[in-house]
Order: structure tokens, then C-alpha cells, then sequence
């Protein structure tokens, strides 16, 4: 193998890595992803939205639940016939552009420390946030992972919906769910439906693939700090 030497640091306290910056404390978005995002005007066609929307997903696992934030570009841009910039879309914009003032710090977790997931179900998309607990007056963010649903899981059950957040974001997650042990703190009953022995073809597959990994579930945990107050408290506030 060889190293490109211009490509390579050593000895250094921080650095840009995959256009992030990686810092002891941890990873953070880079001034100047954030800096193009702010001097972003208004798109005043579908292209320069999508323009902007590229910008943004590029940024997606630093935002709590990425896609619902976003579903007023992607409405627009799902409608061939719309063209306009919509008060919802400007809103999303200057709310968007508010949070990445002070954007989370991605945390990296300690060789086989126990990890906590919250799930976040709407009737767009699918959500999750994996965090570990250095303390127990912190809960600092790992990633953030999202999704939207796809026509026919909007049909699914909430408890449906919830399983599959799960399942994605183990997907995703893979390589944290092999190495930590996963605590899934949630107030649906999964635990109970995942190992009952007469699941649909579904959700028994999915039951399946979870079980590879070691994961527990808990009742939801105080939340403490903005950061996951992002993820957590817009959910579970909205009426029922």
C-alpha cells in the first residue's frame, strides 16, 4: 500500500477528514460546509433547491431527524409541477440554518461501552439517534440516523414503524451494534413483540436479523441537554 504524503498527517491535534473535522474531542461539521450553507440565498428554481439540498444531506447525520426537517424541500421537489419557494420551505431554511450555528459534536465511544438509542417514528420517515452516556449528567451523541418511508411502510402499524426504525438503523449502525451492546430506550413494547412466536413473515425476519445483536430494551431516560432535547422532545410531544 502506498501513502500519499500531501493526503497524510501525524502528530497533529485535529484535522479536516472526508470534509468533516475530526478533533480529540470528536467530529464536527466543517466551518466552511456550514459557512456555504449560510450564504445559500433563497433557491428560486428546482435545480438551485436541489443544489441546496445536496449541501444539506451531505450533513444529514449531524441533524436530528434529518429527513422530517427537510420534508418541505423534498415535497417541493417531488411535485413536477411546482416550481415555487414555499413559507414552509423558508422556514425549514432559517431553522435549519439556526441549529448549524451550533451544530453537535459526534462523539466516539469507548472500545465495548454500552450504547443508547432513542427511536423516532412520523408519518413521513423513520428516525434514530445512537448516544453513550460518559457520565450519568451527559448524553452526548454518536450519529444520527434517518430515513423516509417508503409508500407502503406508511401503511404499517406504529408498532411496525418503530420495529423497522429499529432494524434500519442497525443497518446502518452495523458496525456499532457488533461491537457494543445496544440499549433501545423506547416506551412501545418491542421487546415483547419481536420475540413473540407467532410474528408475521415481516416482522419475524426482522426479528431474526436483530437477534444477532446484543440489544436491550428500557423505558425512555430523562433527557438531558439540547442535543438530544433536538431528537427527543419534538417526537414525543406531538398528540397522539
Amino acid at each position: 500500500m502506498k501513502l500519499n504524503p500531501s493526503k497524510c498527517a501525524f502528530g497533529v491535534s485535529a484535522g479536516k477528514f472526508l470534509g468533516f473535522m475530526v478533533r480529540q474531542r470528536g467530529i464536527e461539521v466543517s466551518p466552511d460546509q456550514i459557512k456555504v450553507v449560510m450564504e445559500t440565498p433563497p433557491p428560486r428554481s428546482k435545480k438551485e433547491l436541489q443544489r441546496l439540498t445536496g449541501k444539506l444531506v451531505a450533513l444529514g447525520h449531524f441533524i436530528a431527524r434529518f429527513t422530517d426537517e427537510l420534508r418541505p424541500f423534498f415535497l417541493v421537489l417531488r411535485k413536477a409541477s411546482t416550481t415555487g419557494w414555499t413559507n414552509s420551505c423558508q422556514s425549514t431554511f432559517e431553522k435549519i440554518k439556526h441549529y448549524l450555528t451550533q451544530p453537535p459534536i459526534l462523539s466516539s465511544p469507548l472500545p465495548g461501552e454500552k450504547l443508547y438509542m432513542y427511536l423516532a417514528v412520523s408519518d413521513w420517515a423513520i428516525s434514530a439517534v445512537l448516544f453513550h452516556c460518559p457520565t450519568h449528567r451527559e448524553q452526548k451523541p454518536i450519529y444520527y440516523a434517518t430515513r423516509a418511508l417508503a409508500d407502503v411502510e406508511t401503511k404499517y402499524s406504529k408498532i411496525e414503524q418503530t420495529a423497522l426504525a429499529l432494524r434500519s438503523a442497525a443497518q446502518k449502525l452495523r458496525p456499532y451494534f457488533q461491537a457494543h451492546p445496544v440499549v433501545v430506550l423506547t416506551d412501545q413494547p418491542l421487546r415483547n413483540i419481536l420475540h413473540k412466536l407467532d410474528l408475521f413473515e415481516r416482522m419475524l425476519q426482522w426479528a431474526i436479523e436483530l437477534s444477532e445483536y446484543e440489544i436491550e430494551y428500557q423505558p425512555r431516560l430523562s433527557v438531558k441537554g439540547q442535543v438530544m432535547a433536538d431528537f427527543v422532545v419534538e417526537y414525543f410531544q406531538k398528540p397522539a
